[in-house]
């Protein structure tokens, strides 16, 4: 392909889940790339347009991160910690935040191979929120 868009969302929700993880062998490599990676965008751009070397050591780099992360014993605990999906939530709606966060999350776990469940009632307003994603 000519591009590649990513969502930086999910390097930022990938790099929080690192941090709460024990050690292992790649963690520090694996976090240094991160940061490196994410530094050349702003903390509000939530996708990048990357082209040729970015592209190339992205599409290289980032899979095996995710699959350093999700091998390790930890991961599920703290996957299920960063869920923003409110626990016994009553019927209200969500705020705009909220909403943004469950659909960033749930990209993101879809990017390491798991899935959450969104609220249905909320469809809609979700795909609007995360179709107002800003590229950088």
């Amino acid at each position: 392909p000519e591009y590649l868009i990513v969502g930086l969302f999910s390097l930022r929700l990938a790099r929080r889940l690192i941090e709460k993880l024990n050690a292992y062998p790649e963690r520090s490599a694996d976090l240094a790339w991160l940061d490196n990676f994410l530094s050349y965008y702003a903390p509000d751009d939530d996708l990048a347009e990357l082209r040729s070397y970015a592209m190339d050591d992205f599409a290289k780099t980032y899979p095996v991160i995710i699959h350093h992360f999700i091998k390790q014993p930890k991961f599920p605990i703290a996957f299920m910690q960063m869920d923003p999906t409110p626990r016994g939530r009553e019927t209200r709606r969500l705020t705009d935040r909220e909403a943004r966060d469950m659909v960033d999350f749930a990209d993101a776990a879809a990017e390491w191979g798991s899935s959450m469940k969104l609220p249905g009632q909320e469809r809609e307003r979700m795909e609007a929120l995360a179709a107002r994603r800003k590229i950088a």
